[in-house]
């Protein structure tokens, strides 16, 4: 998911064409005096990604709610690649931006999983022509590519200590498509987390071949999140399988030149799409590219309150801390491979 501003409305108008059930509204907030449902943490989930190639994961702790807890419930690290070896198998890739943050997980990692925020590991495909849509061989036999990319992709996961993984299927180049691929991986790799460290989760960007995914596949997910970045979209057209329960209808580029990117009546909107979230029994939302400088602060604001069902009150502040990215760059980055999952793994 690599987004840069600069391609925003490409990316909007081809997430207009594949989902067509999109729903832009625009709603008047409830007074200020309704009564916001009881928060334990956030009433709906918040997940966040960040750029590890220029921002620090730890700006994801700068969020915080009265009480001193992170605001922010989910942080996917991205991005980890799917990168093809020379014999035509998936391996995973830290490039060099994102290899020092492996190599100092319990400094720049651990610190917020201590918080209380739960760290997963996104990784995409890197155009090699190899992701979760072309995965050869079924999922319960141990030899075949997906069931060892699965072992591979569990190793790493379980290895470093991520709470999970966040699937993002984009930018492979496929050359063609294997029929239920990703759902046989997500599969998979359920069985694998199963095996290994059943408490990790398995997240899924709705982006790409996830009409791959099947109802079983689909109800090994835990969140998946929509891929259309617009203030004004309430998408509900979610993974068949996945309920309102484990699906982000909403989703913000978190990118861009905020205050002044969100103006009065977007961030009405914002407010009120966040309303419908807890009213309608979603998971919550999502934002991209969370920046190091608080800029985020009007969106959280709007969606912290809208989900208490109040359109006014602090219900979340940032601290003013800044997190410089982690140097210098390990070059050539770090590759994973299905050799180096242990045999005993």
């Amino acid at each position: 998911m690599k987004r840069m501003i600069s391609l925003a409305c490409t990316f909007l108008a081809t997430a207009a064409m594949l989902f067509s059930c999109t729903e832009d509204i625009t709603q008047t907030p409830m007074d200020a005096n309704t009564s916001p449902e009881t928060r334990v943490g956030n009433p709906a989930k918040v997940m966040v990604y960040i750029e590890t190639n220029d921002v620090n994961p730890l700006n994801a702790l700068t969020y915080v709610k009265p009480d001193g807890t992170p605001f922010i419930d989910f942080l996917n690290i991205f991005a980890a690649n799917i990168n093809r070896d020379s014999s035509g198998n998936p391996t995973v890739y830290f490039n060099p931006e994102l290899a020092p943050i492996m190599n100092n997980y319990n400094t720049d990692i651990r610190p917020l999983q201590d918080a209380g925020i739960k760290v997963n590991l996104s990784l995409l495909p890197n155009h090699q022509q190899i992701g979760y849509a072309n995965l050869t061989g079924n999922w319960d036999d141990p030899n075949s590519q997906v069931r060892k990319f699965a072992r591979l992709v569990a190793y790493v996961i379980c290895s470093y200590g991520f709470d999970g993984i966040n699937c993002d299927d984009e930018y492979a180049e496929y050359p063609s498509l294997v029929s239920g691929s990703f759902g046989n991986f997500i599969k998979a790799l359920r069985a694998e987390f199963d095996l290994h460290c059943p408490d990790k989760m398995i997240t899924v960007f709705q982006w790409g071949n996830v009409g791959q995914i099947d109802s079983t596949a689909a109800a090994m997910i835990d969140y998946s999140d929509n891929g259309n970045y617009s203030y004004a979209t309430f998408n509900n057209n979610r993974i068949s399988g996945v309920p309102n329960s484990k699906f982000m209808p909403v989703s913000l580029n978190l990118g861009a030149p905020m205050p002044s990117y969100y103006n009065t009546v977007q961030l009405t909107t914002i407010w009120a799409n966040a309303r419908r979230v807890v009213a309608q029994g979603y998971a919550g939302a999502m934002g991209f590219n969370l920046r190091d400088n608080g800029s985020a602060l009007p969106v959280f604001q709007k969606w912290a309150q809208g989900f208490a069902g109040v359109n006014s009150g602090t219900y979340v502040t940032w601290n003013g801390t800044n997190y410089p990215q982690r140097t210098p760059f390990i070059y050539g980055g770090h590759t994973i491979t299905f050799a180096d999952v242990p045999a005993n793994f």
